[in-house]
């Protein structure tokens, strides 16, 4: 289980470091906003149980960013902030996205979810999805399809991704390095449109040595550490915004 944090919402807030949710009694918590990372966004829903507020996003998603609960103690509200950081952190990095390109997922894990949710967002209407494992890949692109009705989500086999004309916009990085040998071929970057955009949420390739091999190739290299930061900079705005609400 990943670690729960939860969010100072204002000075009287309970502040506590919980590593499983069965630490925490969720009927207990009063003015207290839990962050939720990795693997806890897809089984918060869960913990939080029926009596939720979930939005429809979030709901479509399965993944929530962070819960907040008034001092009342009334129905939890599950809060998606990923969609909004994303947007925000291309703007800001004044990245420059060709709609008319495709986008590429390297790695079906959860945290992919949210950003082939953002990809659909920014308008891309192809995003084909890489992993090591191509039941994985198939299996990620079956339930987001589901989700995402106005894109088109398709399983790319991990034995074409070398062989792939360039057509994707911007390729998002979500294998670790014990995947080697596909971030390896990830770092040809055959599939990337020139001009495209790159970014590499693990920060596998910069740990296997191949992060200035990807800048040479001409890829527009985003930072990871802006896009992260925004997020933490949403979700706070989002907890202060309701904190003042609850009051």
């Amino acid at each position: 289980m990943q670690r729960v944090t939860p969010l100072l919402m204002n000075e009287g807030s309970d502040v506590r470091q919980v590593r499983d949710f069965n630490e925490i009694e969720l009927s207990s918590l009063r003015q207290t906003v839990v962050r939720f990372y990795g693997r806890a966004r897809s089984q918060a829903l869960v913990w939080l149980g029926p009596t939720a507020r979930v939005p429809a996003e979030v709901a479509i998603l399965g993944l929530a960013d962070m819960v907040l609960i008034d001092e009342q103690g009334g129905a939890p509200k599950a809060v998606g902030c990923f969609g909004d950081a994303m947007v925000a952190s291309l703007a800001g990095q004044h990245a420059s996205i060709d709609r008319s390109g495709s986008g590429l997922v390297v790695g079906a894990t959860d945290d992919a979810r949210s950003f082939i949710s953002g990809l659909s967002r920014i308008g891309l209407r192809r995003i084909l999805i890489v992993d090591s494992d191509d039941g994985k890949a198939e299996s990620l692109a079956v339930a987001m399809r589901r989700r995402e009705l106005s894109v088109e989500i398709e399983p790319l086999s991990r034995s074409y991704l070398t062989q792939l004309a360039s057509e994707a916009a911007i390729a998002v990085n979500f294998a670790d390095v014990e995947e080697r040998d596909l971030i390896e071929d990830v770092s040809y970057l055959n599939f990337l449109l020139p001009g495209g955009a790159w970014l590499d949420w693990t920060g596998a390739t910069r740990e296997i040595g191949l992060a200035e091999e990807i800048q040479n190739a001409g890829a527009v290299v985003l930072d990871v550490e802006h896009l992260k930061l925004k997020l933490e900079q949403t979700c706070i705005a989002e907890a202060q915004a309701y904190s003042r609400g609850s009051r």
